[in-house]
């Protein structure tokens, strides 16, 4: 799913993504284990949900500690092997800024250090991620700004996230 635009702030589909955002591993062991990603199907590259952030002028890619969000990712930069792949053959991605209600089926689901089960509530706070994923753990530099809330929690039963974004 990624995205689902349940009341849209602002499209904004002007600027360029870095390299990294079509070529960047989701399941890097560098980064905690993800609930939310399927292993066989998770494309390479930022997902529809993530978030992301300013490399430069009208130049955007995974938002982290170095580089400010400035909204979440209406879908993934990569397709299968890039196959009638708008974002190919532009370089550029939709995010969406300026406010909003999403429902979002891509956020972190432990904690940094991969010890710990993030449990989500109503009324959280959300920040990124090192990865670019929405997380109610706050980090070092960027990282540390609430972006957006938890308007409804995920849970087994459901495990979609609504946010409303800040930024």
């Amino acid at each position: 799913m990624g995205l689902e635009i349940r009341c849209a702030g602002i499209r904004f589909g002007l600027a360029s993504l870095v390299p990294e955002a079509f070529t960047q591993d989701n399941l890097d062991p560098r980064w905690s284990p993800n609930d939310t990603l399927d292993p066989e199907i998770t494309p390479k590259g930022v997902l529809g949900g993530s978030v992301a952030g300013v490399y430069g002028d009208l130049l955007v890619g995974r938002a982290d500690e170095t580089h400010r969000p400035v909204g979440l990712y209406e879908m993934n930069a990569q397709g299968i092997n890039y196959v009638g792949n708008s974002a190919a053959g532009s370089g550029k991605l939709t995010f969406m800024t300026s406010g909003g209600c999403y429902e979002v089926d891509v956020y972190e689901t432990r904690n940094a250090t991969g010890a710990t089960d993030l449990i989500y509530t109503a009324g959280d706070s959300l920040y990124t991620s090192a990865r670019g994923f929405l997380t109610n753990e706050p980090g070092p530099g960027w990282m540390s700004r609430e972006i957006a809330a938890v308007f409804k929690a995920p849970s087994p039963a459901e495990p979609t996230m609504w946010v409303m974004l800040w930024i």
